[in-house]
């Protein structure tokens, strides 16, 4: 998972933080549940999910940007290996 897992968070600062917590939490679960491997014939098929996490902010004030941030999510989780979560932050739209 891109972000830390909310077990492993030091401490909880704000609301904005709690959200955090909340919403990767939700994520990691919906991730889990959708991955699962089947054998199908001769052959095991798996089946993961990548995420991509973001809340509304400065950079996603609209829902075109909060859309937009989801996927950069998505792609950014995607790069560092399948299966994962990763919560937006502004700094991933230099990487794009």
């Amino acid at each position: 998972m891109g972000w830390p897992h909310p077990a492993d968070m030091d401490h909880v600062g704000s609301a904005h933080d709690e959200a955090e917590l909340e919403v990767v939490a939700v994520a990691d679960r919906l991730r889990m549940t959708v991955s699962t491997s089947r054998a199908c014939e001769t052959r095991t098929v798996s089946v993961t999910a990548s995420v991509g996490v973001a809340l509304s902010g400065p950079a996603t004030c609209t829902p075109y940007m909060l859309l937009r941030a989801a996927d950069v999510g998505v792609y950014t989780a995607e790069r560092q290996g399948r299966g994962r979560c990763q919560l937006f932050d502004e700094t991933m739209l230099a990487q794009t």
